[in-house]
């Protein structure tokens, strides 16, 4: 079983890998699925901070772009964004990341992870053209953040970390990957 993934990053590697791996076993296809990812570094199109619709555009742009790469059994495409939310005149600005797979055939599934309030200050660096990356690694005292336990980590207390969120993203796109007869008719 050949995945290429759309980033570099290593957590989203493990994450993809993770996933693909509880997936085939539920499937019982993992004795004779031998899961190799592959990555290639794909950029999105859609800046480093993405919001809203952008989020998907970007996963999807990434996989996009990933199959030109050559052939692969599934393309995973990962984007983190800011889902800005209107509640009672204020705005609530969560972060959260969105996944898209496509199979060889065409077929695709859709996921989003968990996601949680950013506070204000960083939303108002983020709008002000800074990357959550930079913003999270000057307030933890820590490098590359973003290829390790990500904002989420700091903000609780390393009680949940990117690799929790970007795997419950990629399993949820793999939903209708798990129930063709349902998804794929």
């Amino acid at each position: 079983m050949k995945i290429f993934v759309a980033s570099e990053n290593p957590v989203k590697i493990k994450a993809v890998k993770m996933a693909f791996t509880k997936y085939y076993i539920f499937t019982k296809n993992y004795i004779e699925s031998k899961i190799e990812v592959i990555p290639f570094k794909t950029e999105s199109g859609v800046g480093h901070t993405p919001s809203d619709g952008t989020i998907l555009t970007g996963a999807m742009n990434r996989v996009h772009k990933l199959k030109q790469k050559g052939e692969a059994d599934y393309y995973v495409g990962i984007e983190s964004g800011i889902f800005f939310t209107p509640n009672h005149g204020a705005n609530i600005s969560e972060l959260g990341t969105r996944t898209y797979i496509e199979s060889q055939s065409g077929q695709h599934g859709t996921g989003t992870s968990s996601m949680y309030e950013l506070p204000d200050f960083v939303i108002k660096q983020i709008r002000e053209g800074r990357e959550l990356g930079d913003i999270i690694d000057k307030i933890s005292l820590e490098d590359n953040t973003k290829q390790n336990g990500g904002a989420i980590d700091l903000f609780s207390h390393h009680i949940f970390n990117r690799l929790d969120v970007t795997y419950s993203s990629v399993i949820s796109a793999l939903i209708p990957f798990m129930n063709p007869e349902l998804y794929f008719k």
